[in-house]
């Protein structure tokens, strides 16, 4: 009987090494979590945005449409700035050939 006790013991070791192996990773990847949390909230507040952390999940996805929508015009206007560069660029070359 004392090897049955023994093997359980044993079983039930290798279960709590196990058990506490998962909490370990468990723990690890919610602190990457919260640490990228508070990475985001601190460049949101960089950005203007007062108490980020007081702001709901659905209130944070609105905020980060209306940004991307900002970065999207942003963009497009930057696209039109250099397509007018390059064709002033291109007309002053072609000027340049003629003289």
């Amino acid at each position: 009987m004392s090897e049955v006790s023994k093997e359980s013991l044993t079983e039930i070791q290798n279960r709590v090494k196990k058990l506490q192996g998962t909490r370990d990773e468990i723990i690890g990847t919610f602190k990457v979590q919260e640490s990228k949390r508070d990475e985001a909230y601190a460049k949101l507040r960089e950005l203007g945005i007062e108490s980020p952390e007081k702001m709901s999940s659905k209130e944070l996805q609105t905020l980060a449409e209306q940004k991307r929508t900002e970065l999207a015009e942003k963009i497009a206007a930057l696209n039109e700035q250099l397509a007018q560069g390059e064709k002033l660029i291109q007309q002053y070359q072609e000027l340049q050939r003629d003289t």
